[in-house]
């Protein structure tokens, strides 16, 4: 395989003068890098469920954000290339998050060095690869959901088919009473199983709609050099009251909400800032534009019951085992 792979060191946190390693510009799928993390001497031990992404300040001031592999406590780094588009020295970091939890590594360098190619091939932009990464999970999401409502209306339709029987076995008094019981459970549960498939649809669909509107509405900069934040309550950008540049021209260079919801911005300086800002929950809340309050032959495969829906088919049932015990007691 055409590729080639720099080892290096990094320390959690490190004075000393930054890792170099050099490249050379617009290489394509070749170069790598393996970085190990020490803390102090010893290694550092990546825990499970760590996702690691790379910082890279390119020399032209774009910037790269992305997502990268981990292996046996080994961060596996692919530079791009648009990683490798400007000549210069790029300034990188990793990034560790894991359950709301984040560790920035010390910097090291890339040392993009000239090349004899046409210099017109190259054009350095911005690449955020971690973003649109988190833009799929969003659409897995909504797959998920479409999937969960399928599943309801198929447990609604197995509800109604139950009923149906139980509805003929009352009007054969000669059936026997278990017979007629086990129509009678059978009902029930899966009455009970579409109730159950309709809260997880709606619970999931409310995450959906959440997480694209936060993924689809990123931190800005509004006119008076403050944060602007996505509120989910009014569909609308609120000033934070945090400024964008710090004193000492230190500035503002990423923003995001950890799982808990709540706000951290990374300095340029590489430190982290919890805002003590949180966006509001609406995991309780609905997407009512397909739910339905009956059912009949015109129903799709697109459509939700209501609970009270549910709760009136689960009352027919009801009526009919009542019916049945009826029938049973008189001809005993």
């Amino acid at each position: 395989m055409l590729q080639t792979t720099k080892n290096i060191t990094l320390g959690i946190t490190d004075s000393n003068t930054p890792k170099l390693v050099e490249v050379k510009k617009g290489d394509i799928h070749t170069r790598f890098v393996n970085i190990k993390l020490v803390d102090d001497s010893d290694v550092f031990e990546i825990p499970e469920n760590t996702t690691a992404r790379i910082t890279c300040i390119k020399p032209d001031g774009t910037y790269v954000y992305n997502d990268v592999d981990i292996s046996d406590s080994i961060i596996e780094v692919e530079l791009t290339d648009n990683m490798l588009s400007a000549e210069g020295k790029a300034r990188c970091e990793i990034e560790l998050y894991n359950d709301g939890a984040l560790l920035t590594s010390a910097e090291f360098l890339l040392d993009i060095q000239h090349t004899l190619r046409d210099e017109r091939r190259y054009e350095s932009t911005d690449e955020f690869s971690a973003f649109i990464n988190a833009l799929k999970k969003v659409d897995d999401l909504k797959d998920i959901s479409e999937q969960l409502i399928a599943d309801s209306r198929a447990c609604i339709d197995e509800a109604l088919e139950y009923k149906n029987a139980a509805e003929a076995s009352a009007l054969q008094a000669s059936a026997s009473e278990s017979n007629v019981s086990t129509y009678a459970d059978n009902a029930q549960n899966a009455a009970t199983r579409a109730v159950n498939a309709q809260l997880s649809a709606q619970g999931l669909a409310s995450q959906v709609a959440q997480s694209a509107q936060v993924t689809a509405h990123p931190p800005q900069i509004n006119n008076n050099g403050n944060w602007d934040i996505w509120d989910t309550t009014t569909s609308a950008y609120a000033d934070s009251g945090i400024n964008a540049t710090g004193v000492d021209g230190v500035s503002i260079v990423r923003a995001m909400i950890n799982n808990s919801g709540r706000l951290f911005l990374t300095l340029s300086s590489g430190a982290s800032i919890d805002c003590g800002l949180v966006v509001q929950d609406i995991s309780g809340k609905e997407d009512t534009s397909n739910k339905v309050t009956s059912l009949s032959a015109n129903s799709t495969d697109a459509q939700y019951p209501s609970a009270k829906c549910v709760y009136d088919l689960i009352g027919d049932v009801s009526t009919a085992i009542s019916a049945i015990n009826t029938i049973i007691g008189g001809n005993a």
